[in-house]
């Protein structure tokens, strides 16, 4: 395109296909358990909610053992897969413990999700999904597999093992009963799986040393717009040094041997050479 046919053209993509919009609508979804790292927050770690409730959070214990019990009699070869990544994880990252195979929970209230793949969660493993509520009257909130031309109706109860990364899946408008209004309701969509990327963390307390780095940095330059993360951080002297003296030299062989071997090799090369 010449200069000005492009500038014509970028200009009416502006106007027809992009949003001004700058926030997005409120949604009672969120997510309970543990999740794994990103680049803006690299560490594993308890997601909020259940950092700052541990004790409420361990109430639904007794209920997570049971669908993963459900899960092992209903799709043994599933659940042999999971269990099987899931145990390499230290322990603390898995909801309940050794007693399921789960790091997250997604839990949706009153949420009708747009048709969508999930992403994040083991291949190999499936999704268990449920419903609680205090109000059982509802309609709709449909579960819709369009691909395969499937709805279906999860209540309390039920326990629908899916598989979310393959499968497009939504789920229809949550109708309340005659005189009440869909806020009066509590309809509540648990989503419960492994994510993969947690097969990336390294024990409960490395990736506690991981998160105490990065707040120390970002409180040392004391930068509200710093967030304590900078490229190349993680093969740094700095870094390496802190998991040395915090951490312990096993640790630091542990986690980055690379690093350890390299500094043996520069001292043997400085004492002989």
């Amino acid at each position: 395109m010449s200069p000005i046919a492009a500038a014509e053209d970028a200009d009416r993509t502006q106007k027809l296909f992009i949003s001004d919009t700058t926030y997005a609508n409120q949604v009672n979804s969120g997510i309970a358990g543990f999740y794994d790292r990103y680049p803006r927050i690299p560490y594993g770690r308890a997601t909020s909610y259940t950092a700052k409730n541990p004790e409420l959070f361990s109430k639904c214990f007794p209920f997570m053992t049971k669908l993963s019990e459900k899960f092992s009699e209903l799709m043994p070869n599933r659940y042999a897969a999971q269990k099987e990544q899931a145990d390499k994880l230290d322990s603390r990252f898995r909801i309940s413990e050794e007693n399921t195979p789960f790091t997250t929970i997604t839990v949706n209230k009153n949420f009708r999700t747009a048709a969508h793949r999930d992403a994040g969660d083991l291949s190999a493993g499936f999704s268990n999904l449920t419903v609680v509520a205090k109000d059982k009257e509802w309609t709709g909130g449909y579960l819709v597999l369009p691909e395969y031309r499937i709805a279906i109706d999860v209540r309390p109860g039920d326990l629908l093992l899916i598989n979310n990364h393959e499968g497009i899946h939504g789920n229809t408008e949550i109708l309340p009963p005659e005189g009440k209004e869909l806020a009066d309701m509590e309809r509540i969509s648990l989503v419960c799986y492994f994510r993969e990327k947690m097969l990336e963390l390294g024990s409960w307390e490395y990736e506690q040393l991981r998160y105490e780095f990065v707040e120390s940095r970002r409180l040392r330059k004391n930068d509200p717009k710093f967030n304590g993360v900078t490229e190349g951080m993680w093969s740094s002297k700095e870094w390496y040094r802190y998991l040395g003296d915090l951490g312990g030299g096993k640790m630091l062989r542990t986690y980055h041997p690379e690093y350890v071997t390299q500094q043996e090799t520069n001292t043997l090369t400085g004492f002989f050479g």
